[in-house]
């Protein structure tokens, strides 16, 4: 499915990064590129689970799966991965992270964090399951809204509208010092990320460029979760890495549309979830997580 290539590992704090380099694909613009150029407008649509998009053309916009946008009624983040190679306006998938909430305008702003990774594990299972059951990608809200409370509480952050944005707020300074300076070689496309003895995900991108737009988003959902795990000690091997990997590559993964362009892969059991996109052949981004 995919052949990956490893650099030396970064040791930051108790969050080791494992980088893969290679690749050359991927040149989109991110959410907040497409922004920031006036190409990309999100609007709420009134219901929970969806959003709508503009995309305007100008170059292929990528979204990222768990990637937050923020303001309108509530802070939502997104269900799966998706790519626009063409100016297009669609409503797709989102999960809401700020339960208490449902005031204000109808347009979100872009956000500087990635849901941390045991929340896009939930994520990507339960829209595995929506997908099988329906074609459609739908995420287990009640399972979402629970793991937030729970990393509310676990931080003992107060929060109004029970919001996962309100974790890193307050937890900003923490989480910077797990990615000041973090320097990974040019040619990195993605990384495995341990805490401990647990592997806690795993994201490959079609190249380096897409890469080096999303790293420090990525890494603030990373490092978030690691926080969680300060007093775990072990460490996890690297036969235990390629051991994850193969388990994930040799599964027999569903297929199913793109919400607007590709096709996705995605795949879950007991012990995985997973989830591919691909475009003309060319695999966007891959993500795969540990279920606990």
């Amino acid at each position: 499915m995919m052949q990956l290539k490893f650099d030396e590992p970064y040791f930051l704090r108790n969050l080791v990064i494992h980088p893969i380099v290679g690749g050359n694909g991927g040149n989109f613009l991110t959410v907040e590129e497409a922004r920031e150029r006036g190409l990309l407008s999100i609007n709420d649509t009134g219901q929970v689970n969806e959003v709508d998009i503009d995309f305007g053309g100008g170059g292929g916009l990528f979204v990222l799966d768990g990637e937050e946008i923020v303001g309108a009624l509530q802070n939502r983040v997104f269900n799966t991965s998706m790519v626009a190679t063409n100016p297009v306006r669609k409503r797709v998938p989102v999960t809401c992270v700020e339960q208490n909430r449902w005031s204000g305008d109808r347009i979100f702003s872009h956000s500087d964090v990635v849901a941390y990774p045991s929340l896009r594990s939930i994520l990507a299972s339960s829209v595995t399951q929506s997908v099988k059951k329906s074609r459609s990608f739908k995420a287990d809200q009640q399972a979402v809204w629970k793991s937030v409370k729970s990393t509310l509480k676990s931080f003992h952050v107060r929060s109004m509208t029970s919001s996962m944005h309100d974790v890193f707020s307050t937890l900003k300074d923490e989480i910077e010092r797990f990615i000041e300076d973090v320097e990974f070689p040019e040619n990195t496309r993605g990384f495995i990320a341990v805490a401990g003895d647990k592997i806690l995900g795993m994201d490959v991108f079609a190249g380096p460029g897409l890469f080096k737009k999303l790293q420090e988003k990525l890494l603030r959902g990373y490092a978030l979760e690691a926080l969680t795990m300060m007093d775990r000690r072990g460490q996890v091997e690297m036969d235990e890495i390629k051991n994850f990997t193969n388990y994930l590559f040799s599964r027999d993964y569903i297929k199913t549309p793109g919400v607007i362009e590709g096709e996705e892969w995605r795949y879950a059991d007991r012990k995985i979830a997973a989830h591919m996109l691909k475009k003309d052949e060319e695999v966007i981004h891959f993500a795969g997580f540990p279920l606990t």
